[in-house]
């Protein structure tokens, strides 16, 4: 069952990028409107909405400890195409919301795609360009310290996913300014029902909370 869950949010992952990608290929006239729609959607299932600036840790051989990066990507250097660019195998990022710091500790998921998987993407001028095998950036692994934890990634562009941490499952996305991202925590996953209740949960849905109708 639970590697069931993780395969279809790894999966949401991939569909979450595609339609960033599809969305940014927009005129600006269509703008308004998909803002309004993703509007419409986070109202009535997140619970909870902030900003948040996810890290990048990496480990200092100088502190023999991490470090924080405000730079989250994961590609190589030696990574020169923005579509087929090579990616870290393993990261680490910070993601401070709802009063709470998330360690999310991943690795590449090469069981996601084919061998034999392509990108179409479409110019607009209608031009199809192919890529095969695409840019992989997609990661999965779990929440620091948390064993019933899970986290699935994208990383190309910015931070787009969704994290469990063993009460509530979280949605990061880009947020549209530098470095900023926004996250939702959606309240059907919660073990629990009582996430307004709870009195440490309480204080970290004041902010920008919706209650579901």
């Amino acid at each position: 069952m639970t590697m069931d869950r993780r395969w279809w949010i790894s999966l949401l992952c991939v569909y979450g990028l595609m339609c960033i990608v599809h969305s940014s290929n927009h005129m600006p006239r269509n703008g308004d409107a998909l803002s309004q729609a993703k509007a419409v959607r986070d109202a009535s299932r997140f619970v909870g909405k902030e900003d948040t600036v996810p890290l990048r840790l990496l480990y200092s051989m100088h502190n023999h400890s991490q470090i924080t990066h405000d730079v989250i990507s994961t590609r190589t250097r030696a990574s020169s195409s923005p579509t087929q660019g090579n990616h870290v195998a393993q990261a680490s990022f910070q993601v401070d919301a709802f009063g709470e710091k998330f360690i999310l500790d991943v690795e590449l998921n090469h069981d996601l795609l084919s061998s034999k998987y392509v990108e179409m993407h479409i110019s607009e001028n209608g031009k199809a360009v192919i890529f095969k095998g695409g840019e992989h950036c997609y990661y999965q692994g779990r929440v620091q310290d948390i064993p019933e934890s899970f986290v699935a990634l994208s990383t190309c562009h910015g931070l787009h996913g969704m994290f469990f941490d063993g009460n509530h499952t979280y949605m990061i996305e880009p947020g549209g300014k530098d470095g900023v991202s926004k996250i939702m925590v959606d309240p059907d996953t919660s073990k629990t029902q009582d996430v307004f209740t709870h009195s440490k949960r309480a204080n970290s849905f004041q902010a920008d909370a919706w209650l579901i109708r």
